[in-house]
């Protein structure tokens, strides 16, 4: 999955990036983590190390098994402090 999204970006140690796992209702969180922790092993071999991150259930689909990856490059720094930023929201 991640070599897919690394051929589209174009990932360089030079950048920074945020990463979502997400789960769509039916994977428990603990298999979310674990993922994560092979996406970020993944992507320490590429000598790049995220500077956000959020694992969770934020966008399910009735129960559905499984997970999505999203990848976003900060292309600018303001990006991270809106990231950081608290919300209340019912989703996210």
């Amino acid at each position: 999955m991640l070599g897919k999204l690394a051929d589209e970006l174009s990932l360089t140690p030079t950048k920074k990036y945020a990463v979502l796992v997400n789960g769509l209702g039916a994977t428990p969180l603990m298999e979310q983590y674990i993922f994560c922790n092979g996406v970020f092993k993944q992507l320490q071999e590429k000598q790049i190390t995220p500077v956000f991150s959020k694992v969770g259930n934020y966008m399910t689909s009735l129960e559905m098994a499984g997970i999505s990856l999203t990848i976003l490059e900060l292309a600018d720094e303001k990006w991270l402090d809106y990231l950081n930023h608290p919300v209340d929201t019912i989703a996210w």
